[in-house]
């Protein structure tokens, strides 16, 4: 994004071709809680692990999951996507202050 911006800046673009932002986190299920942001114990011990990625528009690029240690419940899949948006919308956030200003 930095690059497009540069180039439409100069001339040398007309348009940004890049769409939308897109976001990625690591959200899991540790004793029974829904984390975010995975550090290295929480990740080994999870017993779900998400990897989410999405667009600013909330459109899905990837949604990985698996039961690492037990298996989960649809409520926690809903949870896990909920915290996982947040993070994500967080991020994006955070990436257009840096590109924008």
């Amino acid at each position: 994004m930095l690059a497009c911006r540069a180039l439409l800046e100069s001339g040398k673009l007309k348009t940004l071709p890049l769409k939308e932002m897109v976001a990625a986190v690591s959200v899991g299920v540790v004793k029974g809680e829904v984390l975010l942001d995975l550090d290295y114990v929480e990740d080994k011990d999870a017993e779900v692990d998400l990897n989410l990625v999405m667009t600013e528009s909330g459109r899905f690029v990837e949604v990985q999951g698996s039961g690492e240690e037990s298996t989960f419940t649809r409520a926690q899949l809903d949870a896990m996507l909920e915290v996982g948006g947040a993070g994500i919308r967080q991020m994006i956030a955070a990436q257009r202050k840096v590109v924008w200003g």
